[in-house]
């Protein structure tokens, strides 16, 4: 009776001292000013990216919180906002407590490495969307997809907008205002997203034919797909994501090559993780030194501000990215798409419409800077399917030599040449005719055929004229029977 007793009294100061204190930390917390509400924040922004700083050691990833905001659950851009568009405050809107996996401490396994350089990269697919006239295209597609060991699952033959019937336009001002052939982009991905839906395609890697990526790029995408996986910007793998999926579910877009990119506002901005890729892009080929502004082809803002090292790339949520040449989509992804760009509406073109549902939230998204994969421009834009009503530039002829891709370090485009040209198989003894030895020597040690001269022409018997032809006689006639007797 007595322990029982002593029990009950240390319960009941505990709960005295509780109801004591409650209004004291009430009254505290309606103190704080903005200043440190603000403060607080950022040092839960802090807990977010784990970054490097100059002269310091890399800090170790600590171990997942299940008090932790992820920037999946934010919402960007809508509360922040005013009826002018103008940016009244840069604070995230509040959102509700995220959940968590309960297989926190679930290790990234070596056998999604496996899963990343197989001939599909680690999607359920890989689907091309390329016009059916566009043949120059898929022949430099085959090239480079064969020399890499991949596969194009299928490919979806791009529309031309004046083939849309116009009872099947968005509804929106895309209807009335964008030309025909960023109509004919927006239904040729429509229907790439269609094709997942209709198939259950898990995850695909939606391109266009005029992709190019780097020589290393499963190398490139072992290193980013371990970012991934183990950032502390993501929810926790589940045993089914460890098992088949080395990029993960719980994304709908990842942007693999852009054209530019802008990351969110501050402070959403520090929500970034930069990993180690020893075939990142030189930094000589990702912008100038200048700020990029609204110029395409340059990353030096992004990785300026993220501190990036030079064989470093750095993933972020996508808020701003533009260009669709390499768009992972997942099947939620696909169907949240088709549902927002094509049954809802659409009021511009198809790849700002991807970076508006990036950036109010609808869609999870993902940017790895500077990009994996890229465009292949011949003579600038003059090759764009888009230009001139569809036809591109008139006169851009200069030939697939004088090409590039774009912010890569080895193109694979370019690889062709060096791999293709430069061998002649009558002068390399190591190629062709010669076996396994070297070119033969000048003493015929090695058979060949030789094709036998003709015989000289033999001089001929000089041939006698032909007889003259003897005058025919005249039959006589056979005697009679009086001459007879």
């Amino acid at each position: 009776m007595a322990v029982t007793s002593a029990m009950l009294n240390r319960r009941f100061t505990m709960i005295l001292l509780a109801c004591l204190a409650i209004p004291f930390i009430v009254v505290t917390m309606g103190h704080l000013g903005d200043s440190d509400v603000s403060r607080i924040q950022n040092s839960v922004l802090d807990s977010l990216h784990w970054s490097q700083q100059d002269g310091d050691s890399p800090q170790k990833q600590p171990p997942a919180s299940s008090g932790k905001q992820e920037w999946s659950d934010m919402k960007f851009g809508s509360k922040d906002q005013d009826a002018s568009g103008k940016r009244t405050q840069d604070a995230p809107a509040k959102t509700a407590e995220p959940g968590y996996h309960k297989d926190s401490a679930i290790p990234v396994m070596d056998d999604n490495e496996s899963q990343v350089r197989n001939e599909t990269l680690g999607f359920g697919s890989i689907l091309m969307i390329s016009l059916a006239t566009r043949t120059d295209r898929r022949d430099a597609v085959s090239l480079i997809a064969s020399q890499a060991g991949i596969k194009i699952s299928h490919i979806i033959d791009a529309v031309r907008g004046e083939d849309i019937h116009q009872k099947a336009y968005p509804f929106g001002e895309a209807r009335t205002k964008l030309p025909l052939p960023y109509l004919g982009s927006w239904r040729s991905h429509m229907d790439a997203f269609k094709y997942m839906v209709d198939n259950r395609v898990e995850t695909a890697l939606i391109i266009e034919d005029d992709i190019d990526w780097d020589i290393h790029v499963k190398d490139q995408l072992v290193a980013f797909s371990k970012a991934l996986r183990s950032n502390p910007l993501r929810k926790p793998l589940t045993p089914e994501e460890v098992k088949r999926a080395p990029y993960g579910l719980d994304w709908d877009v990842m942007h693999l090559g852009t054209s530019r990119n802008i990351m969110a506002p501050p402070p959403l901005n520090r929500l970034f993780y930069r990993y180690d890729d020893p075939y990142s892009t030189p930094r000589t080929l990702t912008g100038t030194d200048n700020p990029c502004g609204l110029h395409f082809f340059c990353w030096t803002d992004i990785l300026k501000q993220t501190k990036t090292a030079d064989n470093q790339r750095v993933i972020f949520p996508s808020y701003e990215p533009v260009g669709l040449v390499a768009l992972a989509v997942s099947f939620q992804g696909a169907r949240k798409m088709l549902y927002d760009l094509s049954w809802r509406g659409l009021d511009t073109s198809m790849d700002f419409g991807v970076r508006d549902g990036c950036q109010r939230g609808y869609l999870k998204c993902w940017s790895v800077t500077p990009p994996i994969m890229s465009s292949w421009r011949v003579q600038g834009a003059g090759d764009s399917d888009l230009r001139n009503g569809g036809k591109g530039t008139p006169g851009v002829g200069v030939g697939n030599l004088q090409g590039e891709g774009v912010g890569l370090g080895w193109s694979a485009r370019k690889q062709l040449q060096s791999e293709f040209e430069g061998h002649d198989y009558w002068k390399d003894g190591t190629i062709g005719w010669f076996g396994q030895g070297n070119q033969p020597e000048a003493d015929d040690s090695f058979a060949h055929v030789e094709t036998p001269a003709p015989p000289p022409p033999q001089p001929q018997a000089p041939q006698s004229p032909p007889p003259e032809a003897q005058p025919e006689s005249p039959p006589q006639a056979p005697p009679s029977q009086e001459q007879s007797t």
